[in-house]
């Protein structure tokens, strides 16, 4: 059971980071040429960043065994994450890359119509495990 949720966790993480990759105006999917001046990368947004996409991929390898239990405490409200999922989380996961996953999420059509809702328990899940993990230090 278990496995099955990791599985369908990073499926919606690999799907969101297809879906920003393939919609137009979004994501450009070639890298910047070397004569590209730095005036327009810097006029990225994250969002169209390929590093951002990289960093995404790499800091969502540091949520492997918990990023599940977040995934349904965020967005579906039907768990509660561990002790030791929540200090994975503000430790080695962070909440830059917490809140950029959420991001990704948030591109999806399915959840968009309930984003402040999301965003709002993401809140919640953060300050949570933030109190908890300095209990565990």
């Amino acid at each position: 059971m278990a496995a099955a949720k990791y599985v369908f966790a990073m499926a919606i993480l690999f799907v969101g980071v297809s879906v920003l990759w393939a919609t137009p105006g979004v994501v450009s999917s070639e890298a910047p040429s070397s004569s590209s001046s730095s005036a327009a990368a810097a006029a990225l947004s994250p969002e169209q960043d390929p590093k951002f996409h990289e960093y995404l991929r790499q800091c969502s390898k540091k949520f492997k065994k918990c990023g599940p239990l977040a995934y349904d405490a965020v967005v579906f409200k039907n768990a509660t994450m561990t002790n030791q999922c929540c200090y994975n989380l503000v430790k080695d996961v962070g909440k830059s890359c917490f809140d950029n996953l959420l991001t990704l999420v948030l591109h999806s059509p399915a959840f968009k119509a309930n984003a402040s809702a999301i965003k709002e328990s993401n809140r919640q899940v953060w300050n949570h495990c933030s109190f908890m993990s300095n209990w565990l230090d």
